[in-house]
């Protein structure tokens, strides 16, 4: 007891834990489409650097990188909603608990 509040620290541990879950889920979510993209480029862009070593990837490739990877992004932004509109309630019904726990 701290004062006129009761805070029980094993069940704020674990929705912290909890909520630091989710966010980890959202954040792989979201950026496993790109970074599967962009390892597909490396792949290719390595083959490419063996298979023809005059030509110079390491100039050649960062622009390709870029926009490959821009438009990646641009891909994964047309599943944000769905994925947030899915974590939405439980990010809140986590958060209404940990508020709860601190009554």
């Amino acid at each position: 007891m701290i004062g006129a509040w009761h805070v029980e620290t094993s069940t704020i541990a674990g929705l912290v834990a909890k909520m630091l879950g989710l966010v980890f889920t959202v954040g792989v979510q979201l950026a496993a489409p790109v970074i599967l993209v962009l390892m597909v480029v490396e792949l290719v862009l390595g083959l490419m650097a063996r298979t023809m070593p005059s030509l110079n990837l390491m100039i050649s490739a960062a622009p390709v990188r870029l926009l490959i990877g821009l438009v990646a992004v641009m891909a994964t932004m047309q599943l944000l909603p769905s994925v947030v509109q899915s974590l939405l309630r439980p990010a809140f019904e986590l958060a209404a608990r940990l508020a709860a726990a601190f009554r």
